[in-house]
């Protein structure tokens, strides 16, 4: 496939873009403390730039800063402290033919730091009280504390300021004063950030705003600062800057809120009013867990793409879509001109590359997106962004893939994550690597995983082709021994085996019914039956997560016990949220807090918070159990001592992300 018209040039105003794919603006706690871009950021940004894309956008940056912001390090843009780092990321993107654009926001009701410093939070109107899902706090004890910490400041009080003529009036300044600002710094537009809860998004919905002045009431009404603020823009940079909006399509989940129709007669009164293109996205209450991938950051692929094509038929400026899009199909709307622009976050964080890549007609190549949530996860914790599939990501000045100088002869021991990615790394810097894997298939436990979710399985294909790609020696049914690979001449080995997934140590974990992993090929590989009605799965990971709903979608009846109070800590937690839903919503039973006793011949015994308590069991399968593998010795035949390493769950329990980090950090030492 060509990707013709998604590779084709394109304009936002007086902008011209080299292709049709944009970098979705995202808070990604990667600026310094004092609001200013760093090192860490600037490779971040420059990697999306390298990597192909028309466009590179910051996201949230902060027209009031320190006022109105919510991420421990958001940027800012209101000061002459912000100059240097902006222009250096302008730089940066323009060295590499892309353009760059801030995406301006002020948090309104969202602005945490407002509360950690004791300042009153900025609204059209004091928020009513609203229902609390329990599901949100389904957060381990550190993510708990990440969260919350800095909420307990003494200094810290959650109030709320109703704006005033005078207080709106400093805001559309504010507003007006960073886009001068961006200009002059060689920025090469601004989009504003009108949706997603944020201040001028308040105004804009019914929900928030209630206010019986002439910024609230009818649509008009609440518009009207949105309008001012581009007003205000306009009378300050004129009308070639180029400007656009991120607005909602819909708030899900939100009494008296906006509808489609409102985004319908919102578009031609932003068109009207100056803007170069509009960015459809949408919204929900963000007291309902599964809010977040319901709608910007949809778990549905192309769930909002027909809101972008209903608004793009009421304007004649770009319209810009969002929301998990494929290239095939990104390639198709812009083609049959439904869009005028996609915007991808996650992909171009799992793959800054990717337009390149689509470019020079290699979409194989293209790193997939495993849809684990970790990017948006970290920032509800205040971390900064990383990505299960791409380490590298939020690491880009500190992790380099640079050419060996020195090639040596490499020995990977296991072909599961790890073993591939550090094969997948080592033979890409001119290492020469051989992978010897003891089945007759590789991914390792990954390849079981990949039955129980899709994104598991392109990634699982991606790591073998690239390994196959790159000239990787993959040797199947191989059982070898660092004696041997040292008298072959390998002066490094990598112990890549991974840990053992054992069984609980309660009476009658040895039962025929009570399985491990290692005995459920069959079942994950060949869909071979469970001779069973009930299943039990021990253990509520990721991998028990992903084995009950597997076990629910071929027709077993299945409960999950976790002793902990958290399901699949491993995604982040808008993944999280979600995949606990869904398992709740298909019927699969979660304890938490289930601690095994014991086993017998059809039951499990456990404890919770209730008590003692006992569940039919046909088969159980145990995943709550990860131990390491007794470490290799390095051999030393003729005076040889092989340089050995491990990697993955073979030195611990460290899952899918921390043994591709593992990986990454080693291969890129050699």
């Amino acid at each position: 496939m060509t990707y013709e018209h998604l590779l084709s040039p394109g304009r936002i105003g007086s902008m011209a873009l080299r292709n049709r794919i944009l970098m979705a603006p995202m808070g990604e706690e990667l600026a310094e403390l004092d609001g200013t871009v760093g090192a860490q950021q600037l490779a971040y940004i420059e990697a999306r730039a390298a990597g192909g894309a028309a466009l590179v956008t910051l996201g949230s940056v902060a027209v009031g800063w320190p006022l109105g912001t919510a991420n421990k390090r958001q940027n800012g843009i209101n000061a002459p402290q912000f100059e240097t780092g902006i222009r250096a990321l302008a730089d940066a993107a323009h060295r590499h033919g892309a353009k760059l654009s801030l995406q301006l926001s002020h948090m309104g009701k969202v602005a945490r730091n407002d509360i950690i410093a004791g300042r009153p939070m900025w609204v059209p109107s004091k928020p009513k009280p609203s229902g609390f899902d329990p599901l949100l706090m389904m957060m381990t004890s550190e993510e708990m504390h990440d969260s919350t910490a800095e909420m307990m400041a003494p200094t810290a009080k959650a109030s709320f300021h109703e704006m005033n003529q005078d207080d709106i009036g400093e805001l559309v300044e504010w507003f007006a004063g960073s886009v001068a600002n961006a200009k002059a710094w060689g920025v090469d537009g601004i989009e504003l950030h009108a949706g997603h809860g944020y201040i001028l998004d308040e105004f804009l919905s019914s929900a928030s705003n209630r206010r019986d002045d002439e910024y609230g009431g009818d649509l008009k009404g609440r518009a009207r600062l949105l309008l001012d603020v581009i007003a205000g823009i306009r009378a300050r940079v004129g009308n070639d800057y180029p400007l656009w909006a991120r607005v909602n399509a819909i708030e899900y989940f939100t009494e008296n809120a906006n509808t489609f129709d409102d985004a319908l007669a919102l578009a031609p009164m932003l068109e009207f009013a100056g803007l170069d293109a509009l960015h459809v996205s949408a919204y929900a209450d963000s007291n309902v867990a599964i809010g977040f991938t319901e709608s910007h950051t949809t778990h549905e692929p192309a769930k909002l793409v027909a809101f972008a094509t209903a608004i793009k038929a009421t304007v004649s400026i770009p319209v810009i879509a969002v929301g998990r899009i494929e290239p095939d199909y990104g390639n198709e709307l812009i083609g049959e001109g439904a869009v005028d622009f996609i915007t991808m976050g996650r992909k171009l964080l799992a793959d800054p590359d990717l337009p390149n890549k689509l470019a020079s007609a290699q979409p194989e190549t293209v790193r997939p997106c495993m849809y684990h949530y970790r990017c948006i996860g970290n920032i509800f914790t205040r971390q900064g962004v990383r990505c299960v599939s791409n380490p590298l990501v939020g690491r880009e000045a500190d992790l380099r893939m640079d050419p060996v100088e020195a090639p040596r002869r490499i020995a990977i021991i296991g072909g599961g994550p790890a073993g591939l990615e550090t094969a997948r790394i080592s033979a890409l810097r001119g290492h020469q690597v051989t992978l010897f894997e003891a089945n007759n298939y590789l991914g390792g436990r990954l390849a079981f995983a990949a039955a129980t979710y899709e994104p598991n399985a392109d990634m699982l294909r991606w790591l073998v082709r690239q390994a196959e790609l790159l000239g990787v020696d993959l040797q199947l049914r191989a059982t070898v021994s660092t004696g041997a690979l040292a008298a072959l001449g390998y002066e490094v080995i990598v112990d890549a085996r991974g840990g053992v997934w054992g069984k609980p140590d309660v009476p009658g974990n040895d039962l025929a019914h009570v399985r491990d992993l290692a005995t459920l090929e069959g079942w994950f590989l060949r869909e071979e039956p469970l001779k069973a009605d009930t299943v039990v799965v021990i253990g509520g990971g990721r991998a028990g997560c992903g084995i009950a709903k597997l076990a629910n979608d071929r027709g077993h009846r299945v409960t999950v016990l976790e002793p902990s109070e958290v399901f699949a800590p491993q995604f982040g937690m808008p993944g999280r949220w979600r995949n606990v839903h869904e398992l709740m919503e298909s019927g699969v039973a979660l304890q938490r807090g289930a601690v095994p006793t014991s086993i017998t011949k059809n039951t499990v015994h456990y404890t919770d918070g209730r008590g003692d308590q006992s569940i039919a069991a046909d088969i159980v399968i145990a995943v709550s159990k990860v131990e390491p593998r007794p470490a290799l010795e390095a051999a030393m035949p003729q005076g040889r001592v092989p340089e050995l390493h491990r990697v993955g769950d073979s030195a611990g329990a460290r899952f899918l992300e921390g043994a591709l980090l593992d990986a990454t950090e080693l291969a890129i030492k050699l």
